[in-house]
């Protein structure tokens, strides 16, 4: 230090090199920062890792992105009075491991009369949710359209089912699994198994069945999903002929599936 001391105060020494003048403190400086175990990298030690947070479930709601009628049951010849009276039940189920459902959450729309053309988008329906579902639980859809002949007793129906909806989505109703069940017998195994004792099977049964759709989301493909942004797409147009009179339906719905990590 002494010496650095010397040198620096005799400033005599100069180093030209093209255009760089550097007198001899500035260059013993250099060499000391250089030299200074604080700047040597073998000597700093490297940050504790942050563990990374792993997924471990998802929430899940069932949005009705629209609902169309391309034509009415009961505008044809045979019965002509220019609109279908329906009621349109859907539900989302979390299933565990073996495909049993575990949670369900429904809803009822209608009855409403709809006429040839019109449609309905997602503000028209109520959104179904289920939340902290394990990454190992699927989800099953269920879309039913009934065209009803006894408008009061599809009020009263669909009136029962809203109302116990309350009670039972969340309920452990560990129904068979839903694989070889049509949409309406589902919702019939979910009031069963929740010990409400409402038969909306034979009164579906009574009426005429237009839509009767179940979709199977299995562990495999929610997890693809949340990966790749998390939203479930899928349409379906259903088309028949009931006495003669033809019908045509479409309805499209979105699930949106949110992580969670720990």
């Amino acid at each position: 230090m002494k010496a650095y001391s010397i040198l620096c105060k005799a400033g005599g020494l100069l180093l030209a090199s093209g255009m760089l003048l550097l007198s001899g403190c500035d260059i013993l400086e250099y060499l000391f920062e250089e030299e200074s175990p604080s700047s040597n990298p073998d000597n700093s030690q490297p940050p504790n890792p942050q563990p990374q947070p792993v997924l471990v479930g998802y929430n899940a709601t069932l949005e009705i992105a629209d609902f169309t009628c391309y034509n009415g049951e009961e505008d044809d010849y045979v019965t002509s009075s220019g609109q279908d009276e329906i009621t349109f039940i859907y539900t989302i189920l979390e299933t565990d491991q073996n495909g049993w459902t575990v949670r369900s959450n429904y809803h009822g729309w209608g009855p409403y009369d709809i006429f040839a053309g019109e449609a309905y988008n997602s503000q028209y329906f109520e959104s179904l949710s289920l939340s902290q579902i394990p990454l190992d639980h699927g989800l099953v859809i269920t879309l039913n359209i009934v065209e009803i002949e006894d408008y009061s007793e599809a009020q009263s129906t669909i009136d029962s089912i809203n109302e116990y909806a309350e009670y039972v989505k969340l309920a452990n109703t560990f129904n068979p699994e839903p694989y070889s069940k049509t949409a309406i017998e589902i919702v019939g195994d979910i009031l069963y198994y929740s010990g409400i004792g409402l038969d909306i099977v034979d009164w579906a049964d009574d009426d005429d069945l237009l839509a009767d759709q179940v979709d199977v989301g299995n562990p495999n493909l929610v997890y693809s999903t949340l990966l790749g942004g998390g939203q479930l797409y899928n349409g379906w147009v259903f088309s028949g002929t009931n006495n003669t009179d033809n019908f045509e339906y479409g309805v499209n719905y979105i699930v949106h599936l949110t992580p969670i990590y720990q």
